[in-house]
């Protein structure tokens, strides 16, 4: 198939998966993106164990092994003590973990990969208008017209992709606001499990990057009168909540970046319109709690990128391609559910209610069936 022929809008993880999926397929897309260089901040920063799969299936999961921090689970305190243990190490797959490998690596690695196949991303290309003709979709980047068999929108929450095509994006707005900080913490906590702390003034998580302390901070500011709306936090406000939160003595060190976020949860009412395919945050988005949001969107590309080379191989009639919004659409829904319920659980602020959900969760954690039920659902390997 000419290059010409698909169009992957975003050079994300998810537009840069579906270009290597179909290029280890022997067919060669065109993919853009209107960033003139690549991210390089972490932004996402966990690979489930079923996106490590996927990765096998692409030929670079040995390159993110050699180089990623493997995450065995996850623990969750309150006033010091353990409640609830996730453990991922008898989980049936040969990625029994979770590997903490920033956004910026992972783009890098795929967009590595994908230069050897043959297609390299064309930066400060912008998509500005989609147009459904009779066979395909006729495009308008940086002022000029082109014409593809099919469009692939992996464009972010802000889809161009999407709103040309009159899609819409709509679900339950959270107003829950949080800070983030790459940091180095000297405590004592283990570095091979993520850390979630149920503290009185507020939950905070931390990411462990690599044995030396080195992981991402966040800390949920919603209900703080000063920090609640501040899009500028300092390493101050870190050091004064990680003093009144952490249950045992902790040091930071100055981080690396500083940022913050809301939490937005969204769906688009179709992942198809005719030759245009929505995928990743161009078709869902939710709390980044679970680690769900990278991943679901890598597995939305390799499942469309592999059913979009089935129709053009001739293994599949072109009406297959109803099963990529069926599939995937289901997915999407089901990760939305999940992190919010996660979210609500963690920042739960009501004593009687947070109170009993300690309980419970402790109660959970000693039914191995139930725990091993979560880290199935939370490492994707449920969805084939």
């Amino acid at each position: 198939m000419d290059k010409s022929d698909i169009l992957i809008v975003g050079a994300g993880p998810t537009g840069l998966t579906a270009a290597l999926t179909l290029a280890r397929r022997g067919i060669k897309p065109r993919i853009i993106d209107k960033r003139a260089e690549p991210i390089t901040t972490a932004n996402a920063l966990v690979i489930q164990p079923r996106t490590l799969e996927v990765w096998e299936d692409l030929k670079i999961v040995n390159d993110a092994l050699q180089q990623g921090h493997r995450l065995v689970g996850a623990e969750i305190f309150t006033k010091n003590k353990v409640i609830f243990d996730l453990s991922y190490q008898d989980l049936p797959t040969r990625y029994p973990y979770m590997l903490a490998w920033p956004q910026a690596r992972t783009e890098h690695l795929l967009a590595t990969h994908l230069a050897s196949a043959g297609v390299k991303v064309e930066r400060g290309i912008e998509l500005e208008n989609l147009l459904e003709t009779e066979n395909g979709i006729s495009a308008v980047c940086n002022g000029v017209t082109s014409n593809y068999r099919w469009v692939v929108g992996c464009d972010g929450a802000n889809s161009t992709a999407r709103q040309s095509a009159k899609i819409t994006f709509k679900g339950k707005e959270s107003f829950q606001h949080f800070i983030m900080a790459e940091i180095c913490v000297d405590w004592s906590r283990t570095s091979d499990k993520i850390i979630i702390t149920l503290s009185d003034d507020g939950p905070f998580a931390f990411f462990p990057q690599d044995n030396k302390g080195t992981g991402r901070l966040v800390f949920d500011v919603s209900r703080d009168q000063r920090l609640k709306y501040e899009k500028n936090p300092t390493f101050d406000d870190f050091k004064k909540l990680m003093n009144r939160r952490a249950g045992v003595k902790a040091t930071l060190q100055e981080p690396n970046w500083i940022s913050t976020f809301w939490i937005h949860n969204n769906i688009a009412k179709d992942y198809r319109k005719g030759h245009l395919f929505l995928a990743g945050d161009a078709a869902h988005q939710h709390s980044p709690f679970g680690g769900q949001g990278m991943n679901t969107g890598i597995q939305d590309a390799y499942f469309l990128g592999n059913l979009l080379a089935d129709v053009i191989e001739g293994k599949q009639s072109e009406k297959e391609l109803a099963r990529y919004e069926k599939v995937r659409k289901s997915v999407g829904k089901h990760v939305i559910r999940q992190s919010a319920m996660m979210t609500t659980i963690i920042t739960m602020r009501s004593k009687p209610l947070k109170w009993l959900i300690n309980v419970l969760l402790s109660e959970f954690s000693s039914f191995p069936t139930l725990t091993h039920t979560a880290a199935m659902r939370i490492s994707q390997l449920t969805f084939r």
